[in-house]
């Protein structure tokens, strides 16, 4: 956690005043529209952004798997390459947000909420995070789904 708020503060003021104003805008678009989605992202990720910079310790204590994150890591470069190669902050800042809700926050890469698909969205139940496309998503080479919390609706 301590590494990835360290890469935290080394994300350029300019950027993070362009997320923040970014995520001020309505959302307007359609649920499940890509826009919309990228809107529920940018805030999720910028909420979360706040909590890993803003958190003071972990909770529980636990090793990492060096070759878990090692894969996680390649996954996430891999698809920031293929999605925003020429957009390095953003690179970082997604890397890092992931990496923390991965392995420290244990919460989803997606935001709970946001409807995915035919007006089905992630959602909380008791401790437990469910998602409709997880199972989809998971026959996908380099997804990133093998590492979420969410489980598997049916």
């Amino acid at each position: 956690m301590f590494s990835l708020k360290k890469e935290a503060d080394n994300i350029s003021p300019e950027y993070l005043t362009k997320v923040r104003t970014y995520e001020m805008e309505h959302i307007e678009d359609p649920p499940g529209s890509i826009q919309y989605i990228i809107q529920c992202i940018a805030r999720y990720n910028l909420e979360i952004f706040s909590e890993l910079i803003n958190r003071n310790c972990i909770d529980v204590l636990e090793d990492i798997d060096p070759d878990k994150l090692k894969d996680f890591t390649l996954r996430i470069n891999q698809y920031m390459d293929e999605n925003a190669s020429y957009q390095t902050d953003l690179k970082r800042y997604v890397r890092i947000i992931s990496t923390y809700l991965a392995f420290i926050a244990k919460k989803p890469l997606h935001p709970p909420d946001m409807i995915v698909k035919d007006n089905k969205k992630i959602f909380r139940k008791g401790n437990n995070y469910f998602c409709p496309v997880k199972s989809k998503h998971m026959l996908e080479a380099m997804s990133l789904c093998k590492y979420c919390v969410c489980r598997v609706t049916d």
